[in-house]
Protein backbone atom coordinates (compact mmCIF):
# COMPACT_ATOMS: atom_id res chain seq x y z
CA UNK A 1 0.00 0.00 0.00
CA UNK A 2 2.96 2.33 0.42
CA UNK A 3 4.88 2.15 -2.54
CA UNK A 4 0.95 2.43 -4.63
CA UNK A 5 -0.13 5.71 -1.93
CA UNK A 6 4.02 6.64 -2.86
CA UNK A 7 3.59 6.21 -6.77
CA UNK A 8 -0.27 7.96 -6.66
CA UNK A 9 1.88 10.97 -5.27
CA UNK A 10 4.34 11.19 -7.59
CA UNK A 11 1.85 11.07 -10.64
CA UNK A 12 -0.38 13.89 -9.05
CA UNK A 13 2.45 16.19 -8.42
CA UNK A 14 3.23 15.60 -12.05
CA UNK A 15 -0.64 16.94 -12.85
CA UNK A 16 -0.33 19.17 -10.14
CA UNK A 17 -2.98 17.79 -8.74
CA UNK A 18 -0.90 16.98 -5.31
CA UNK A 19 -3.06 19.95 -3.16
CA UNK A 20 -6.35 18.16 -3.88
CA UNK A 21 -5.63 14.66 -3.09
CA UNK A 22 -7.72 14.61 -0.40
CA UNK A 23 -10.55 16.67 -2.08
CA UNK A 24 -13.90 15.07 -2.88
CA UNK A 25 -13.66 14.47 -7.04
CA UNK A 26 -17.28 15.87 -7.35
CA UNK A 27 -15.72 19.12 -5.77
CA UNK A 28 -12.75 19.32 -9.03
CA UNK A 29 -13.52 21.57 -11.82
CA UNK A 30 -13.26 19.41 -15.55
CA UNK A 31 -9.80 20.09 -16.26
CA UNK A 32 -9.02 18.31 -13.02
CA UNK A 33 -11.46 15.63 -12.91
CA UNK A 34 -10.20 14.43 -16.41
CA UNK A 35 -6.50 14.69 -14.97
CA UNK A 36 -7.65 12.73 -12.39
CA UNK A 37 -9.20 9.97 -14.73
CA UNK A 38 -5.85 10.03 -16.41
CA UNK A 39 -3.48 9.41 -13.24
CA UNK A 40 -5.91 6.70 -11.67
CA UNK A 41 -4.84 4.92 -15.07
CA UNK A 42 -1.29 5.49 -14.73
CA UNK A 43 -0.91 3.97 -10.94
CA UNK A 44 -0.20 0.97 -11.96
CA UNK A 45 2.24 1.50 -14.90
CA UNK A 46 0.01 -0.22 -17.50
CA UNK A 47 1.63 -1.14 -20.74
CA UNK A 48 -1.44 0.01 -22.40
CA UNK A 49 -4.01 2.98 -21.80
CA UNK A 50 -7.20 3.36 -23.31
CA UNK A 51 -8.32 7.22 -23.22
CA UNK A 52 -11.18 9.45 -24.61
CA UNK A 53 -10.45 13.25 -25.00
CA UNK A 54 -8.02 13.09 -22.59
CA UNK A 55 -7.17 16.67 -23.21
CA UNK A 56 -10.35 18.25 -23.21
CA UNK A 57 -10.57 21.39 -20.86
CA UNK A 58 -6.57 21.80 -20.75
CA UNK A 59 -4.50 24.63 -21.30
CA UNK A 60 -1.31 24.51 -23.20
CA UNK A 61 0.81 23.69 -20.01
CA UNK A 62 -1.27 21.10 -18.70
CA UNK A 63 -1.78 19.43 -21.64
CA UNK A 64 1.82 19.37 -22.60
CA UNK A 65 2.31 17.57 -19.18
CA UNK A 66 0.26 14.87 -20.09
CA UNK A 67 1.58 14.35 -23.06
CA UNK A 68 5.15 13.57 -21.77
CA UNK A 69 3.35 11.79 -19.01
CA UNK A 70 1.70 9.48 -21.14
CA UNK A 71 5.04 9.35 -22.94
CA UNK A 72 7.29 8.50 -20.04
CA UNK A 73 5.21 6.10 -18.03
CA UNK A 74 3.49 4.08 -20.74
CA UNK A 75 4.13 1.77 -23.83
CA UNK A 76 0.90 2.19 -25.87
CA UNK A 77 -1.32 4.57 -25.78
CA UNK A 78 -4.81 3.69 -27.18
CA UNK A 79 -6.90 7.43 -27.70
CA UNK A 80 -10.44 8.46 -28.83
CA UNK A 81 -9.44 12.42 -29.74
CA UNK A 82 -10.65 15.29 -31.89
CA UNK A 83 -7.50 17.10 -30.49
CA UNK A 84 -5.77 16.70 -33.45
CA UNK A 85 -2.38 18.42 -31.23
CA UNK A 86 -2.30 15.69 -29.26
CA UNK A 87 -3.03 13.09 -32.36
CA UNK A 88 0.45 14.24 -33.75
CA UNK A 89 2.37 15.04 -30.51
CA UNK A 90 1.16 10.99 -29.29
CA UNK A 91 0.69 8.96 -32.34
CA UNK A 92 2.71 6.55 -34.18
CA UNK A 93 0.13 4.85 -35.85
CA UNK A 94 -3.42 5.77 -36.58
CA UNK A 95 -6.80 4.90 -37.47
CA UNK A 96 -9.22 6.95 -38.42
CA UNK A 97 -12.98 6.71 -38.72
CA UNK A 98 -15.69 8.95 -40.75
CA UNK A 99 -19.17 9.21 -41.50
CA UNK A 100 -19.83 9.01 -45.06
CA UNK A 101 -23.19 10.91 -46.73
CA UNK A 102 -25.16 7.42 -46.20
CA UNK A 103 -24.43 6.88 -43.01
CA UNK A 104 -22.08 4.60 -43.25
CA UNK A 105 -18.71 4.30 -41.85
CA UNK A 106 -15.52 4.48 -43.55
CA UNK A 107 -12.19 3.92 -42.31
CA UNK A 108 -8.78 4.52 -42.88
CA UNK A 109 -5.76 3.89 -41.14
CA UNK A 110 -1.95 5.10 -41.29
CA UNK A 111 1.77 4.89 -39.95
Amino acid sequence: EGAVRQRAGEILAQLRLEQLAEANPFSLSGGQKRRLSVATMLINTPRVVFLDEPTFGQDRTTFVELVQLLRGLTDDVVSVTHDELFHHAMADHTRTMTRTGSGGEHESSGC
